[in-house]
């Protein structure tokens, strides 16, 4: 249990970095960093997955600032370690003498690194070690299974906008036992706001169905556009992991503002058409290949760049070829397919 001198010192150190640190010269808000690491400085949670790919590279040097900072106050030492991953990610975690200080009965974390520093590398390790609820769903990641994610969400109470996820896991829809994982996460929410709430913060958890691919596909050619608005973050989703990966570079494309504007969309049957063949093209990976070998954030966002640039030329070549009004249907067709694959 953390002393009342090291909690004073917490408190005092947390109101500092959650003002100072919410937003920084490249505009990255810290403040679901930070209270992810106020959460396992309490031992709520047994450790925090810091992934740069979230935040951008700049970020990263100024997190383990944080994490220094934190250490600095003499009460209490956060660990970090790094995993093989292409892009840092780093697990975050007490020492052992600050852990069975504040919470002797949380999973050893410091241990079991210590012991294992491949588990880093290793999902079902990470899980125990991030303390998800589906431990051993191992197609969590596929996509041609319905799934289900749990989020675990903290918002300002002053600020109705200000909402920061800072956890989240995914499960295999047949193996996941709902008032199982209700009870777990009660509880958990629970610990959360125990601590966040004298910071002005409220914590609370979500559960939310993810279609299979081949569901969304269906419910697209199906234009049923309740479905498509319903889930429209699942579809965006989609198209930045498969198609356009730099946020920016996707929402720049006329793919994107088509399905925001599915309504109008599904009104033009060559807009359609057109929509649908590049999903199913983003969901059968067909993009990938260009990213290879794409090994870098600056290379990353000029492969996305192509791709948009090449998007926004296919949909205004399209626009073109309605107004030639040919007759030649397949020659349409044709070009189609020609530009989809760039």
């Amino acid at each position: 249990m953390i002393s009342e001198v090291c909690e004073n010192k917490l408190k005092l150190l947390f109101e500092t970095l959650l003002t100072i640190f919410q937003t920084t010269e490249n505009n990255v808000d810290f403040t679901e960093i930070i209270l992810n690491l106020l959460l396992v400085c309490y031992g709520v949670r047994f450790a925090f997955l810091y992934e740069e790919t979230n935040y951008g590279e700049k970020s990263t040097s100024i997190f383990l600032k944080i994490v220094d900072r934190i250490n600095s106050i003499g009460c209490l030492k956060l660990k970090t370690t790094q995993d093989k991953h292409r892009f840092p990610r780093i697990f975050v975690y007490l020492d052992k003498e600050s852990r069975e200080k504040i919470n002797p009965t949380i999973y050893p974390v410091d241990d079991i690194i210590e012991k294992n520093p491949n588990f880093v590398n290793i999902d079902n390790e990470i899980a125990k070690i991030l303390d998800f609820y589906c431990i051993g769903h191992i197609n969590y990641g596929s996509s041609k299974i319905n799934r289900v994610s749990i989020t675990v969400n903290i918002k300002n109470k002053s600020v109705e906008d200000k909402i920061y996820t800072i956890k989240t896991e995914v499960c295999e829809k047949d193996k996941f036992n709902i008032e199982e994982a209700k009870k777990k996460y009660l509880e958990f929410v629970k610990k959360i706001n125990d601590v966040i709430e004298k910071y002005n913060y409220i914590s609370y958890y979500r559960f939310e169905n993810i279609f299979s691919d081949q569901h969304k596909l269906k419910m697209l050619e199906s234009k049923d556009s309740e479905f498509i608005l319903n889930n429209l973050n699942k579809y965006l989703s989609d198209l930045n992991n498969h198609y356009i990966s730099d946020d920016v570079e996707l929402e720049k494309s006329i793919t994107y503002k088509k399905f925001i504007d599915i309504n109008n969309t599904i009104k033009n049957d060559k807009e359609f058409i057109f929509l649908v063949d590049i999903y199913k093209k983003c969901i059968d990976k067909k993009f990938d290949s260009f990213y290879y070998g794409a090994n870098s954030y600056d290379k990353l966002k000029k492969v996305s760049k192509k791709l948009s640039d090449d998007d926004i030329n296919s949909w205004k070549n399209l626009k073109s070829d309605g107004k030639k009004k040919s007759k030649k249907k397949s020659r349409t067709q044709k070009k189609i397919k020609l530009k989809i694959n760039f």
